[in-house]
C-alpha cells in the first residue's frame, strides 16, 4: 500500500480533480495547539470563492476512522490559528475507501458550521491520482432512498447554496454537477 505523503504529494498537483479553481496553498500545513497536540493538514488551499480549503486525506479503512476526529481537530485550531470564521472555510475528506467513512462523514457534515465535501479518489501504482468522485450527492440520494440509516436530518440552510451555485457551472465541472467521476490521464 502506498504511503499517504505519497499521495498526498500527487493529489496536491492535481487538486482540480476535485474542484476547478483549486489553488495549492500548503502541504502539511501546521497548525498549532496551546491545550494539547499540534495538528497538520495534509493539503491547504483556496477555492475560486477565496475560501480556504483544508483537504484531510485517508487510504484506509483503519485511517478513515480517524479523519473525523482529525477535521475536527484541524478545523477548530485552524479558526483559532488564522483567525477566521467557519463560513470562510470548506473542509474536504478525500480517500480512497468509504466503507468506514459514510455514516460518520454525513454525521459532520450536518454539524459542521464550515462546507464539508467528500471524494473518493483512484490511483495508479504510483500514487497518482487518476479518478476522483463526489461523494456528497450519494449520502443525500441515499438518505432520501432511506438507505442510510442514522439520525442525520436535513442539511442546515447555510450549506445549500454553494454547492447549487456551484451546480451553475457544470460546463466546468460535470463531476460536481452530475456526482460522476472525474478522471485525468499522464
Amino acid at each position: 500500500m502506498l504511503n499517504e505523503n505519497i499521495i498526498r504529494d500527487k493529489l496536491a498537483k492535481s487538486l482540480t480533480l476535485l474542484e476547478s479553481g483549486l489553488t495549492l496553498i500548503e502541504k502539511n500545513h501546521p497548525l498549532p495547539n496551546k491545550a494539547g497536540a499540534k495538528g497538520f493538514v495534509d493539503i491547504l488551499a483556496r477555492d475560486r470563492l477565496g475560501k480556504y480549503v483544508v483537504v484531510e486525506l485517508k487510504r484506509s479503512n483503519q485511517a478513515a476512522r480517524e479523519a473525523m476526529h482529525e477535521i475536527l481537530k484541524y478545523m477548530r485550531l485552524f479558526m483559532e490559528h488564522h483567525g477566521v470564521e467557519a463560513h470562510q472555510i470548506r473542509c474536504f475528506i478525500v480517500s480512497t475507501t468509504w466503507h468506514e467513512l459514510l455514516i460518520p462523514f454525513s454525521e459532520f457534515r450536518r454539524r459542521c458550521e464550515a462546507q464539508a465535501e467528500g471524494f473518493e479518489i483512484t490511483l495508479d501504482s504510483k500514487g497518482r491520482v487518476t479518478r476522483a468522485s463526489c461523494k456528497t450527492s450519494l449520502l443525500t440520494e441515499q438518505r432520501m432512498a432511506g438507505k442510510l440509516h442514522t439520525s442525520v436530518g436535513e442539511r442546515r440552510h447555510r450549506h445549500v447554496h454553494y454547492p447549487v451555485a456551484m451546480a451553475a457551472t457544470s460546463a466546468v465541472e460535470p463531476h460536481r454537477v452530475q456526482d460522476g467521476p472525474s478522471t485525468v490521464s499522464d
